[in-house]
């Protein structure tokens, strides 16, 4: 029987093109689609480059919030910073370590954790619902249908 998947690459880096309008600096976090990325080296702007998406980063972080291992972690790329702002930023992964509020970096496992915040629990008859239509938060709530 023939197989259905075959391996392509072990996973830890994707080939990305830059169509930002600008030059990306080896370091730089990435946004493609529902990934994050670091950048391994220098991409000019319209060149290919390659962006690592996995392993625990210690990156910029906001410093007016503190930070929990564990904690679901969001990336501004606009500040160019980690957050635990939901509404406009992508999923960047989970907080490996505590960060006090005036903490200016944090260390994340990127592309890693409870990316859509699950909440547990849950009782017979409810249901799990967005919280809003631009939102990755959910509550569990009573099946209305």
């Amino acid at each position: 029987m023939a197989r259905m998947a075959t391996p392509h690459k072990n996973g830890a880096v994707i080939d990305w093109i830059n169509g930002t309008g600008s030059n990306v600096a080896a370091g730089d976090v990435v946004v493609v689609g529902c990934l994050v990325g670091v950048a391994v080296a220098d991409i000019a702007n319209g060149e290919s480059g390659v962006l690592e998406v996995t392993g625990s980063w210690v990156l910029p972080a906001v410093n007016d919030t503190a930070f929990s291992a564990g904690d679901l972690l969001y990336w501004d790329a606009t500040a160019k910073k980690a957050t635990k702002t939901e509404a406009g930023n992508a999923v960047l992964g989970a907080c490996l370590a505590a960060k006090a509020d005036t903490g200016t970096t944090c260390i994340c496992l990127i592309n890693q954790g409870n990316v859509h915040g699950i909440p547990a629990g849950g009782t017979s008859g409810q249901i799990l619902k967005k919280d809003a239509d631009t939102s990755w938060s959910y509550a569990w709530a009573a099946d209305l249908t």
